[in-house]
């Protein structure tokens, strides 16, 4: 089984990577930036052809959208129109001319911490999250490949299958979720396998090499700043670990691991020196923004956040010298509140409104908020005090040179976020620093990581270069370098070191080790969907497939899982409450269908012949997810019993049943 699933992995990342490295290699870009950039480019053609085939209502196998995408590639390079371009310079693009062996040293980092504090932590490779909103990406990932089409704009649990053209419209950022089916298709796996590896290929490859053509330019030219960039890239673990333990918000950890990529070509776009190199750099970016969106919108403002201070200092830097300072700082001034006027109005948009609204609970005194988020704890993890110590240094650092400072800001509104929504309550001021992320501390403790990683950097580079001083004055023999690279090497174990038990003083809990048991916990913990009730949706499925019929249940007792895992027509196939008329009268009134011509006139409505309980009565072995449960609005199941008027019992063992609804 981790055979084919590493094979998954070398497939996902070859659908991701060789198809964007092509086409940009063939207009130009060095290898190494091509490399980081290639995701954008897949992704982008993955899901526009995906979109076009559906709205068309043509199904497609997965060779239906990775071959035309693997032709053009091929095209690319063959076609004598490009030679001119694969020839010239890429330098007027403004990418950081970044050595392939930078890129590797980034891989194999990755890798070996991923490898470590991820896949280890899985109890197989087809172990899942029983949360909340994976219910959501595993039924829609098995959607996808039930009805073989894949687009965004008919992103929907419930498809209508055959497909038909306009058919299903439903939008949602799934662009993640087509990648996991593309590889759920080809290789024949389930949606759980499928999103382990998506998930694997994004935090290992993906993200690393965004990240390094990020740090490229903001370090540009300083080769040991980019190289910390690879032991700093994954040593938060808000993001991406976070991502994968909270939610989980698989979409939102894609789109974080190619944000990075799509800053540095919007920082390439405004260092160019040619108009052509800007342009193409423009072209790409705008791409990449359309990736984010399909990914997971809310990483556009991220990026606004970061790259505004940014575009004022580059603002300056141009209006300076022609009239003077006091217009340069004006300039900038305006562009920061034009952006801040920018968010005011997104703030009160329809669309956006509803996210920005989202009700949050504060979890922690003011004070507390605060520390939390300055130990790089967050809500649920341990703090990590030695990383915490870098950035802060890295704060210190660059407050000296004057290249470095824009990346303070974006820090500082960050923090005034995360602090907002873990101590304050709904407001307008509060919502419209957090909103934008769903007023989520987790999601904005990650947003911070893009900037806390070059500081971090910089801490490395400042404890370094003062390590190899002391040394060289302390031992005028000893070489600086290895005194540095001592130093580095110590603060890697201290950030990157698993729990363990110190002798005589205990259970020691760090950071990555909490984080690798909150995954262990996730993976092997079956909260509501047991091996025992899986098995009894087989029987189940067996029974119900005949006559096609809809099955109503309860998705709190595990069955939210159940068209995924076992292929049953349910109800429910996530944890939301539905609001429609026919939706209410079977949750409150199920039980009352043999004597109430309503509640049988919505069960025909719906199509529904049977009825799933996997906990019926909730009694002391009741394994339901609890954590978003009201019991009243699911009264109607709750209150079924095997003498139930117009119910009929099909299959029973333990507290599990179907029941057929009587004629």
């Amino acid at each position: 089984m981790w055979g084919l699933f590493f094979i998954g992995v070398a497939f996902c990342a070859s659908m991701l990577f060789l198809p964007g490295f092509l086409q940009l290699r063939a207009i130009g870009l060095r290898a190494a930036a091509a490399l980081a950039c290639a995701p954008i480019v897949s992704l982008f053609e993955l899901n526009i052809l995906g979109i076009a085939l559906g709205l068309l209502g043509i199904s497609a196998a997965w060779y239906g959208l990775i071959g035309p995408v693997a032709l053009l590639s091929v095209l690319a390079v063959l076609v004598p129109v490009f030679k001119e371009h694969r020839n010239a310079k890429s330098a007027d693009l403004a990418l950081p001319a970044l050595p392939m062996r930078t890129l590797i040293l980034y891989i194999m980092v990755a890798v070996v911490v991923t490898g470590y504090y991820f896949l280890l932590t899985l109890d197989g490779p087809e172990s899942y999250a029983q949360l909340f909103d994976n219910a959501f990406h595993m039924n829609l990932i098995h959607a996808f490949t039930e009805a073989q089409r894949y687009s965004l704009l008919q992103a929907t649990a419930f498809p209508t299958i055959p497909i038909a053209a306009m058919g299903d419209i439903s939008f949602y950022p799934a662009a993640w979720h087509v990648v996991a089916a593309l590889c759920s298709s080809a290789l024949g796996i389930s949606a759980a396998m499928a999103e382990n590896i998506a998930n694997t290929t994004f935090v290992a490859f993906v993200f690393p090499l965004s990240m390094a053509l990020f740090l490229g330019k903001v370090f540009e030219g300083k080769r040991g700043l980019i190289a910390l960039g690879s032991v700093a890239t994954l040593a938060f673990v808000a993001f991406p670990w976070g991502f994968l333990v909270a939610g989980p918000l698989y979409s939102n950890l894609a789109s974080f691991a190619v944000l990075p990529a799509v800053m540095a070509l919007y920082m390439a776009c405004l260092e160019s020196k040619s108009r052509a190199g800007a342009m193409k750099a423009a072209a790409l970016m705008m791409v990449g923004v359309c990736v984010l969106a399909f990914l997971q919108p809310n990483a556009v403002f991220t990026a606004a956040v970061v790259l505004t201070p940014y575009t004022a200092l580059m603002l300056y830097r141009v209006v300076e010298p022609r009239k003077g300072r006091r217009a340069a700082l004006a300039a900038g001034a305006a562009f920061i509140g034009f952006v801040a006027a920018v968010f005011l109005v997104a703030r009160f948009a329809p669309y956006i409104s509803n996210v920005v609204a989202q009700n949050y609970v504060p979890y922690a005194p003011k004070y507390q908020g605060l520390v939390d988020f300055i130990d790089l704890g967050g809500r649920n993890a341990v703090a990590q005090e030695a990383l915490a110590v870098l950035v802060l240094l890295g704060i210190v650092y660059s407050l000296s040179i004057k290249r470095y400072r824009w990346l303070i800001p974006a820090l500082a509104f960050f923090g005034v976020a995360y602090w907002s929504a873990a101590s304050f309550r709904n407001g307008i001021l509060g919502t419209y620093f957090s909103g934008f992320w769903y007023n989520d501390v987790d999601r904005i403790a990650a947003c911070a990581v893009f900037v806390m990683v070059p500081l971090a950097c910089l801490g490395f580079y400042a404890v370094a270069k003062a390590a190899a001083s002391l040394a060289t004055v302390a031992w005028s023999r000893c070489d600086g370098r290895y005194a540095a690279g001592a130093c580095i090497a110590a603060l890697c174990v201290a950030i990157y070191t698993p729990s363990f038990i110190l002798a005589g003083h205990g259970y020691v809990d760090t950071a990555f080790g909490g984080r690798a048991a909150q995954l262990s916990s996730l993976a092997e913990g079956r909260k509501c969907l047991t091996e025992d009730e899986a098995a009894f949706l087989e029987a189940c499925e067996a029974i119900t497939a005949e006559d096609g019929g809809v099955i109503a249940n309860v998705p709190f007792d595990g069955s939210a899982f159940a068209y995924e895992s076992s292929g049953i027509n349910a109800l429910y196939r996530h944890f939301f409450k539905e609001s429609t008329p026919d939706q209410l009268l079977i949750r409150e009134g199920i039980d009352r269908i043999g004597s109430d011509p309503a509640v049988r006139q919505a069960a025909d409505n719906l199509g529904i012949k049977y009825v799933l309980l996997l906990d019926a009565g909730d009694t002391e072995a009741a394994t339901l997810y609890r954590e978003f449960l009201d019991k009243d609005d699911w009264k109607g199941f709750f209150n079924i019993t095997d003498s139930t008027e117009g119910l009929e019992p099909v299959l029973s063992e333990g507290d599990m049943r179907l029941y057929r609804i009587g004629d």
